[in-house]
């Protein structure tokens, strides 16, 4: 049994398409500017303006059948007049046809209309709708209830959709009207100042053709303004009846019972349609396999006459070859002619043929049968599945309605109901697209009626009829969607009202309800699952683990905080062990990085073995690791040896100033993959441990502080050399910080382009925490200082300019006199 709410709306859609079947195809001729609506005759007209327009409209017919063959001399176009005004005359026919079958429908469902007012006000006024009852109210008549209002929602909104679909065409049809009207008034005027008589054919033919399209406009504009009318009498009554069944439901909605007798009746019922189901199922599939066998035996068949077709022709190339064939005796000859005649056997090929071609004819006609004979066992299963989900949802609804029920019970209902209105959509949607393709298939299937011989239109109008069964299924599945669509909706909105009448206390714990539960769906959450053994018994047995996001978020804190406090203890030992055996703390701290990163590998195991999460969560990065390995893992390993190899041999310290890769610093740090140098700057750089490794590295303070600095500098061509160097020595020897051992010297280094050049050597205790740069510079401040009390020049480039002399030199002498321009000169 279709649901009722369905059933109303596509028989109102179903009433709307067929009463205007032409207002559509007109409006696609039609311009789409709009104008104000001419007068329209009454929407209530009597039996009178029924019986005037069914006039009109035969009288209409008549002129549309005759309109190829006009015997009417005045219908009859002028010679000379373009193909294009005859079918524009055929089509203003056509569109008056159209027009007045449409005013004929619309006085037609007026009457509809008013018998209908009279019933609601008949039943109204004697009190004949179905009574109510005392409350509370049973849970079957309250859902009956919601179900009549969302029907008659339904049909309002279909209504208000249709209004405002004919309001566009009725502006359409005014539009036209106007337009057609100026231009009858134009060839009206036109034939009144006429003077010639050979154009008076011509001028006359546009007049009628101008006043045919003014009364077809005309007439569908009074046809769309009836039909206006109607729907805003069938919207007044449906606005009525929504407000009467909005009255009820209000009055019913808070005094609900759902009692065992209301149960079993829901059961009764759904029990009965579902054994009607399981029979119809069960019928069904006997069809898909007495189809199937039938299919098979039109496949034979079909495949004998192709052998058939294949013989004939075979006997035809035959007696074609033996008919030409040259030098043929006489006797041989005779014997071909008494075989059959090449007439004949043509014959009998295009027999076979039409055969062959009746035979591919009933094979698709079967497999059309059998296609839908699977589509209806499809559709029943699915009608199945919708009587289970309804069976379950009302249980669950009868638990929640009992007294005691645990708000898990309305949970689950709830969730339950949002789940199905998710899941409804897509089968919609399919349900949709296969009933379009099945339409789509029997108007293809309808096109080859043309030009069909009684034969294959037999054939087609099977096809067709098995094709419209399957629109019927289609059409079925959709009618089952949406009444689980509608109960699902009329679900959610009590829901809502509950939630809305429920207390704030309440509200809160709902909320934190949620809230707990959504938490724990994420905490639970299984991204993957691995193989692993579980010991039951004494016997070890394969299982499954997942991975959840729950067993993640322990694994990594327990993997972190296990980390942070093996730190923090690692960092107390080591001073202890600094304060009381005087060990170097960077040495100590070397160490223990080293210690920690085993650490860190064993938390890892740990924290693994404690939410058990077995290694084989990692297979799947097997491939990922071993790549890894070979490319990036092999950087990565080679800097953990050489750290450890720079542990062992100790060609560097901590505070040694080093030079690695041209990059000079003191090393701050010597950590398990990279060590740390800081250059004068203060900027601190991480060099790779295989950098000292595999490149050269010079330590400044590898074996002793001890490093010899020097300061060069320039005296001018003149000064007294040994004077220079006495003041060198003088000056290194009066600085603090340079070493008295080795002795400073002073070299005299060569014989400059521009200077004497001499070279002061000295030796600095790095070790002690001297800057090398810092004494370089005192010593040249002091340089210049005693240089300078003793006259001796530090030298400066000098260039010498030569003169040509072999012409006087002109010598000029400029005053104070302003510069001129070299515009002005």
């Amino acid at each position: 049994m279709y649901p009722r709410a369905l059933l109303a709306v596509v028989a109102l859609l179903a009433t709307q398409a067929f009463a205007a079947p032409s207002s559509g195809l007109a409006a696609l001729f039609k311009p789409a500017s709009a104008a104000p609506a001419a007068q329209a005759a009454p929407a209530t007209a009597g039996v009178a303006d029924a019986a005037s327009v069914e006039a009109r409209l035969k009288a209409a017919q008549a002129a549309l059948a005759s309109a190829d063959n006009p015997t009417d001399p005045d219908d009859v176009p002028p010679p000379g007049t373009p193909a294009e005004e005859i079918a524009a005359r055929r089509f203003q026919l056509q569109t008056q046809v159209s027009a007045y079958a449409l005013q004929l429908d619309m006085i037609r469902r007026a009457a509809l209309v008013r018998d209908r007012a009279e019933i609601m006000s008949s039943a109204d006024a004697l009190g004949q709708f179905e009574p109510l009852g005392d409350p509370p109210y049973s849970v079957v008549l309250v859902d009956r209830l919601r179900q009549q209002l969302q029907t008659v929602a339904l049909s309002i909104d279909s209504i208000e959709a249709q209004q405002r679909m004919v309001a566009k065409e009725r502006e359409n049809a005014a539009n036209e009207n106007n337009a057609a009207e100026l231009l009858t008034r134009q060839r009206v005027e036109a034939m009144e100042k006429n003077r010639e008589p050979a154009a008076s054919a011509r001028l006359r033919w546009l007049w009628q053709l101008a006043t045919l399209r003014a009364h077809s406009a005309g007439a569908t504009l009074r046809a769309l303004q009836q039909q206006e009318a109607v729907l805003a009498d069938e919207l007044a009554q449906a606005n009525t009846a929504f407000r009467e069944v909005q009255a009820r439901v209000a009055l019913t909605e808070n005094k609900i019972r759902f009692n065992a007798e209301d149960r079993e009746a829901l059961l009764a019922r759904q029990a009965e349609r579902r054994a009607a189901l399981d029979t119809e199922l069960a019928n069904a599939r006997s069809e898909v396999a007495a189809r199937g066998k039938a299919l098979a035996q039109r496949r034979q068949e079909r495949d004998a006459r192709q052998a058939g077709v294949a013989a004939a022709v075979a006997a035809l190339e035959a007696a074609r070859s033996a008919a030409q064939a040259p030098g043929e005796h006489s006797e041989t000859k005779g014997k071909h002619d008494r075989g059959p005649s090449i007439a004949t056997l043509t014959a009998d090929l295009a027999q076979q043929k039409t055969a062959l071609t009746q035979a591919q004819r009933l094979l698709e006609l079967e497999q059309i049968r059998v296609a839908t004979a699977g589509d209806k066992v499809d559709v029943l299963t699915r009608l199945i599945d919708s009587q289970n989900f309804q069976r379950t949802f009302w249980d669950l609804r009868y638990a929640a309605a009992q007294t005691g029920a645990t708000p898990a019970t309305m949970d689950a209902l709830r969730k339950g109901v949002r789940e199905l209105t998710e899941r409804i959509d897509e089968p919609s949607k399919t349900l949709r697209h296969e009933l379009q393709l099945t339409l789509d298939q029997v108007s293809v299937i309808q096109d080859r009626l043309v030009g069909a011989t009684p034969d294959e239109a037999t054939l087609i109008r099977s096809a067709i009829e098995t094709m419209q069964e399957r629109v019927q299924l289609d059409l079925r599945a959709l009618s089952e969607v949406g009444q689980l669509r509608l109960m699902a909706n009329r679900w959610s909105e009590e829901f809502d009202r509950r939630t809305a009448d429920r207390s704030a206390q309440a509200r809160i714990d709902a909320i934190r309800k949620d809230v707990t539960d959504i938490v724990g769906a994420v905490w639970s959450y299984e991204f993957t699952t691995v193989d692993d053994t579980a010991v039951v018994d004494g016997q070890t047995i394969p299982t499954k683990r997942g991975v959840t996001v729950g067993k993640l978020l322990i694994a990594l804190i327990t993997l972190f905080v296990g980390f942070w406090l093996a730190r923090r203890v690692a960092r107390a030992i080591n001073h202890r062990i600094h304060a009381r055996f005087d060990i170097p703390l960077q040495t100590l701290n070397t160490a223990s990085n080293w210690l920690l990163s085993g650490v860190f590998v064993v938390l890892f195991l740990i924290s693994l073995a404690i939410v058990r999460i077995p290694l084989t969560v990692f297979a799947f990065l097997g491939g990922a690791i071993a790549i890894g390995a070979g490319f990036g893992m092999q950087t990565l390993l080679k800097n953990l040896m050489s750290g450890l190899m720079l542990l062992v041999e100790r060609p560097f310290k901590l505070g040694d100033t080093v030079e690695v890769a041209g990059k000079r610093g003191t090393v701050t740090d010597i950590g398990v993959r990279a060590s740390t140098i800081r250059n004068i700057d203060g900027i601190e750089t991480l060099v790779p441990n295989a950098s000292f490794i595999e490149q050269e590295v010079t330590n400044w303070t590898y074996t002793s502080g001890k490093v010899r600095f020097a300061v060069k500098v320039g005296v001018a061509y003149g000064s007294p050399v040994r004077r220079v160097a006495e003041l060198l020595l003088e000056v290194a020897h009066r600085h603090g910080k340079i070493l008295k051992e080795p002795e400073p010297e002073v070299l005299f280094e060569d014989f400059g382009a521009d200077a004497l050049n001499f070279g002061l050597y000295f030796w600095l205790d790095l070790d002690a925490g001297t800057a090398g740069r810092i004494v370089t510079s005192d010593v040249r401040f002091m340089i210049d200082k005693a240089f300078a009390e003793a006259g001796i020049a530090i030298a400066f480039p000098q260039r010498d300019i030569h003169l040509d002399t072999s012409r006087p030199l002109e010598v000029r002498v400029l005053g104070n006199a302003p510069a001129t321009s070299p515009a002005t000169n």
